[in-house]
Order: C-alpha cells, then sequence, then structure tokens
C-alpha cells in the first residue's frame, strides 16, 4: 500500500532522534515520540544539559560502543537535519514506501542498506511507534513486519538488543536537534587535546628488529604458505606482476612503490575492507557483506555473508571475524569456514559449529600469540568509519575511554572467549592489536599537530582457571602495558604490518590544515615507518575520490580499497613497504 503522509509524527519536535552507529532498538514493541511533549519553556540551556547527558554522559546509552563527544552530535545532528528535510518533513510530496527508500543510505537504489550513519540522531527513534506507522503504510500486512525489523536491525541505535531511548528520553533529544543542538558549545567540554610529540624506544627498535625473524610474516613465510597471485615467484615484491599498473594514475610523485589493480568491485561496500594474511580471501561490509576469492577470476561467483560490517582475519591464517551477525555482536570462525562456503555455494550464516559468539560490541582487531596459546580481540572507544567522512575523524574518547581485551582460546574446533580486561587510555581509541598480541596502538587527537597514535607494550600475566573444574576451564588473564612511542599523523584505525615495522592509514583531506592543496572531501593512503621515522603519502586522489581501509598481507603487500566519483569500487595494492625495507 503507497500513501501520502502527511505524517504529524515527523512534524513533531519530539521525533529527532539520536546517535548513530554502535548501539539495535527495543523490539518489545514500540512507544511513541509523537505522544511526549517537551515542556517549551525548557531555555536552550536546560535543554542541552539534559539531551547531552542521555547522549555522552558516563554509562549513556550512546557512549558504551562508540564515541558520542561534541563533533560526532553534531555530525548525527547534521544527518538528522538532511533526513528530515529531504524524506520526512510532512509537506514532501512523498509516499510512505518514496519516505522508505529516501532513507537508504543511496536514495536512488531501492537495494540499497539502511545505515546510522545516514539516519543520524533519527537512529535512536527507529524502534519507535512513528517508524512502526511508516512500514504499516509502506508494505503489505504480511510484509510491513519484516521490513521493521530488517530496518531496526540495521540502523537502528543503541545496538545489540540493548534498550534503546523512552519516548521521553527521545523527545528530548529531539527538541534539542529541532532547535539546531543551541549551548553544545557550554555543555560538551571538549576532550584535552596538547600538541603531538613523537617518540620511540630502545624497547620498540629491539622489538622491530626482532619480529623481522619472530613475527607472523616471517613465520607464514617459513611455513610456506602460498601468497595469493604470486604464482612461480619466489620475492613478494615479484608477485602481482600480471595486474594492471595504476601506478601513474593515482600514486604520488617521489614515493618508490608500484600500485596494481586487484579486483574491480561489481558491488558497493560498506564498513571496511581486510583480507586474509594470504592475501587470498577479501571481505568487506555491506549488505549483505561478501568475501572474495582474488586466486579466483574476477567472473567467480562470491560468498554473502550474514553480518553486516567490520570483517577481519586472523593473523595466523587460521580464523576470522565480522560484526553485526544474528543482529549483534562480533562472532569469529575458523578459516574452513570460508572455504566451505565457496565449495558449497553456500552462505556464511555464523551459525556453523566453529563459530563463536564473543562480544556484543564492534570495531574489533585480533591478535594471536606465535604460539597460539592466547588470541587478543581488541575493542572499546572509537569512531565510526563506514568510509564517507568529508574531513578528520573526530577523537571524542573521553577521559572514561577504555579499551577491552577479550583473551581468545583455541579449543580444537573453534575458538571461545575468556573474561574481558579493560585497559582504561584516557582520550584515545580506534584501538588495534598488533599480529603477534604484543603491542596495542591506540589514536588520539583530530587536528593536524594535535593527532597521532600511541604504541603500547602488551604483556599478559596468566592466573588460575575461571568457569568449570575440568578440560573446560579457561586461565584467566590480565595484561600489564607499557608506552613504547608515539607517531604525529592524522588518520583513521590503524593496521600494523606482518613484520610490525609499519602502520598504514587512510587520512581524510583536512579541509583547515591542507598545504599540498588536496581536493576537500578525498581521502588518501599513508605509511609510517617505526623504524626510521618516515612518513610516506602514497595516493593522490582526484576530487569525488577516496582511498580507504588499507591493510597488510603477511608478505608486505597493501591493500586498500578506491572509490571513485561515479560510484565503483576496486582493490589496489601496493609495495611500498617491500621498496622502504629494501633502502
Amino acid at each position: 500500500m503507497r500513501v501520502g503522509l502527511g505524517l504529524v509524527l515527523f512534524a513533531a519536535p519530539a521525533f529527532a532522534a539520536i546517535a548513530a552507529v554502535g548501539c539495535t532498538a527495543n523490539d518489545e514493541g514500540a512507544d511513541s515520540a509523537s505522544e511526549v511533549r517537551v515542556s517549551p519553556e525548557l531555555s536552550d540551556l536546560e535543554l542541552a544539559s539534559k539531551a547531552s547527558q542521555l547522549l555522552s554522559a558516563e554509562g549513556s546509552k550512546c557512549s558504551t560502543c562508540h564515541t558520542a563527544g561534541k563533533e560526532d552530535i553534531l555530525r548525527w545532528g547534521a544527518a538528522y537535519k538532511a533526513v528530515k528535510d529531504e524524506c520526512l518533513a510532512p509537506a514532501l510530496p512523498l509516499t510512505a514506501l518514496e519516505r522508505i527508500d529516501c532513507l537508504r543510505q543511496d536514495k536512488t537504489d531501492a537495494t540499497s542498506w539502511f545505515t546510522a550513519e545516514k539516519l543520524g540522531l533519527y537512529s535512536g527513534g527507529a524502534h519507535l511507534a512513528e517508524f512502526e506507522a511508516l512500514f504499516k503504510a509502506a508494505y503489505p500486512e504480511d510484509e510491513w513486519e519484516l521490513r521493521f525489523k530488517e530496518f531496526k536491525t540495521a540502523a537502528g541505535m543503541p545496538a545489540f538488543n540493548r534498550p534503546g531511548f523512552t519516548a521521553d528520553e527521545y523527545a528530548l533529544v529531539a527538541k534539542w536537534a529541532d532547535r539546531g543542538l543551541p549551548k553544545i558549545n557550554e555543555v560538551m567540554a571538549p576532550p584535552g587535546e596538547a600538541e603531538c610529540v613523537p617518540s620511540t624506544t630502545p624497547e620498540l627498535q629491539a622489538h622491530i628488529e626482532r619480529m623481522k625473524t619472530e613475527g607472523w610474516g616471517a613465520r607464514l613465510a617459513a611455513a610456506s604458505t602460498p601468497m595469493a597471485l604470486c604464482g612461480a615467484a619466489e620475492n613478494p615484491v615479484d608477485c602481482l606482476t600480471s595486474l594492471p599498473d595504476l601506478t601513474q594514475q593515482m600514486g604520488v610523485e617521489g614515493t618508490t612503490q608500484t600500485l596494481r589493480e586487484l579486483r574491480k568491485l561489481e558491488f558497493r561496500t560498506s564498513f571496511w575492507v581486510r583480507s586474509s594474511p594470504d592475501g587470498r580471501f577479501a571481505a568487506v561490509g555491506g549488505s549483505p557483506s561478501k568475501i572474495i576469492d582474488l586466486d579466483a577470476p574476477a567472473t567467480a561467483a562470491y560468498v554473502s555473508v550474514q553480518a553486516p560490517y567490520d570483517p577481519g582475519f586472523f593473523p595466523n591464517n587460521d580464523g576470522f571475524t565480522y560484526a553485526g551477525a544474528g543482529g549483534g555482536g562480533i562472532r569469529v570462525c575458523r578459516s574452513s569456514v570460508i572455504h566451505d562456503a565457496f565449495a558449497s555455494g553456500q552462505r556464511i550464516t555464523f551459525n556453523e559449529p566453529s563459530c563463536t559468539r564473543i562480544i556484543d560490541t564492534v570495531y574489533q582487531s585480533i591478535g594471536a600469540s606465535v604460539d597460539g596459546s592466547l588470541y587478543f580481540m581488541a575493542t572499546g572507544a572509537h569512531t565510526n568509519d563506514s568510509g564517507s567522512s568529508s574531513g578528520p575523524l573526530g577523537a571524542s574518547f573521553g577521559a572514561n575511554a577504555t579499551t577491552t581485551l577479550t583473551p581468545m582460546f583455541n579449543d580444537g574446533t573453534k575458538y571461545v572467549p575468556g573474561q574481558n580486561v579493560q585497559v582504561k587510555i584516557p582520550q584515545e581509541g580506534d584501538q588495534q592489536m598488533s599480529p603477534t598480541n604484543t603491542l596495542l596502538i591506540t589514536r588520539f587527537g583530530q587536528k593536524a599537530g594535535r593527532a597521532g597514535f600511541r604504541i603500547r607494550s602488551v604483556t599478559p600475566r596468566f592466573g588460575a582457571p575461571t568457569g568449570d573444574a575440568g578440560a573446560s576451564a579457561l586461565p584467566s588473564v590480565r595484561v600489564e602495558t607499557k608506552v613504547l612511542g608515539t607517531i604525529c599523523l592524522q588518520g583513521g584505525k590503524p593496521q600494523l604490518s606482518f613484520d610490525e615495522r609499519f602502520i598504514a592509514v587512510h587520512q581524510y583531506v583536512d579541509p583547515n590544515a591542507n598545504p599540498a592543496g588536496l581536493p576537500i572531501g578525498t581521502a588518501n593512503i599513508f605509511v609510517h615507518d617505526l623504524k626510521t621515522g618516515r612518513q610516506v603519502q602514497l595516493t593522490k586522489l582526484r576530487a569525488g575520490q577516496k582511498a580507504l581501509f588499507p591493510h597488510w598481507r603477511a608478505d608486505g603487500w597493501l591493500y586498500f580499497l578506491v572509490k571513485d566519483n561515479t560510484g565503483k569500487e576496486s582493490l589496489v595494492a601496493s609495495d611500498v613497504a617491500l621498496r622502504l625495507s629494501a633502502e
């Protein structure tokens, strides 16, 4: 059924909403925000104080999965206003179905997915009666409920079936958004940002030297692990030679490297690309997510994955992970699940026997001790990054920012989680474990000259087993950390190479600090050499293009995603680290 809507619910100031990305709604029935009234006598300052507490106070519904600082809320408010003006305003001559399609990430594509990023503050109201009424009006009686559930799962906040806002709470946030978020500077103090000072230590340099022969890159090479697209080549720099050379097209003059086009993608992605250590499987987020076999012809079928975002692989090539599987939480599986899926043509559901639910959050990274006795999954304070930012990522991690390290153990069939270890790291987030579990990298700051990454050692200490007595009992784990170095560089979630020497990030062009005159709205790849301190820019993309989500394979090649200005995407590889190592 398609009807023209002049829905009072979307005119009501109460219907505005909250956060984006990180935390689904309440399936227990939809409360109505439009039934709630916020006193018009509330001053801007009073309203800002109440609403900001709901959004960003310690333990609030929006700060448990991701940051909820001033920059985050301003971004969510801008997205909210855009959706209201383009999709939900009562005066718009749109049918109910047209309004719903307008809410999609790409409103011109009826198959595009819904995202909290697109909805902004509306995502906090996705579970309320107003959206339920919209879906009832748009779809047949036997279809609307499933469609509404899919919408809430994909775009509702908070995620993972955590309790959402009550109608009263939501009305306060919505009213603040409708007023334009006044007094936000007064009620939300910015996180402490000092000038970034680069540093290193003898311990970090000794670690880098040791990883040349003891890290996962060396171990996989010693095990004669076949690397994708290498054929008979014995030197990694001689791999990928049959692929198109993009160095002149998108490379930076003066950076010694070769850029190769791995694969043109026939679909759009969202929230990360990660590849297996052997470089064979590339996993992307999306709706659905997909895993492609780069050793297979470009026309070969991909495997669909029943989880929307945040793919990752174990550094020992034995497992993989996704977030959001089954409506919430992070799952890990043995790599055999991928091989079985390609052989059978079946999608990956994460109900396979060798898959396990680890923790209810997102933005994970995984390391593995070189003896295989302990795996760490790092999660915690983070800034969501789907690849669509128009400027530097926010870093409102806050004074209470915490990184969670979840120990995991291989029981012979699957990976099982131990008790979480909390590491409080004020003002830092976007955590990344090193491949060997021995380093933790966190991001701080947003502005040029103040942004960077901190590198800490991680030393596990084992205690008495926890859980039931017997073979199933798991050792307890605590960790000791120590700062080993700091690098000063703007960028997203860092990725450390398998020899633990090079850090790769994508960097959105900063409109307030752009001495090279790069096109605003673009993103490029940068690599930092922890051994020498040298930083190199790999790409120089044109207006409307972005290079995103760099990640390493075990032999030193760097993969990343390129989105062009026509909506097309491709995977690209660089041998820059191999060249730098040879100098």
